[in-house]
């Protein structure tokens, strides 16, 4: 498993934290509106796996758009894409179907 990975132009809109210590699991297990059946599971896992997802990635483009100029390290056509591509791919754009709802869910998982 890698500690980082890039995503589309390195928007990075999900994160996993991998919970092992005790306290901490069961904490979770009481707030995270499990059933009785998880909740023993959740206690009972070696380790949790908590996946997080940014659902307003747009927010952060301009600092990415600036760390990226700042490097150097990218040619203009990539820097003159950046901020529409990453609309796209952000599901942001406004030419997308206006069906789309924006909404959380809240999954665990047990190791």
């Amino acid at each position: 498993m890698t500690l980082t990975s890039p995503s589309g132009f390195n928007l990075q809109p999900t994160h996993m934290l991998l919970l092992r210590c005790p306290k901490i699991k069961a904490t979770l297990s009481k707030h995270a509106m499990l059933g009785f059946g998880n909740q023993y599971r959740t206690n009972d896992a070696s380790a949790i796996a908590v996946f997080c997802a940014d659902l307003e990635p747009s927010k952060r483009i301009d600092r990415i758009f600036a760390m990226e100029r700042e490097s150097g390290s990218r040619e203009d056509g990539y820097l003159a894409v950046l901020r529409v591509a990453s609309s796209f791919l952000t599901g942001e754009s406004s030419t997308l179907s206006s069906n789309n709802t924006s909404g959380s869910s809240t999954h665990v998982s047990s190791f």
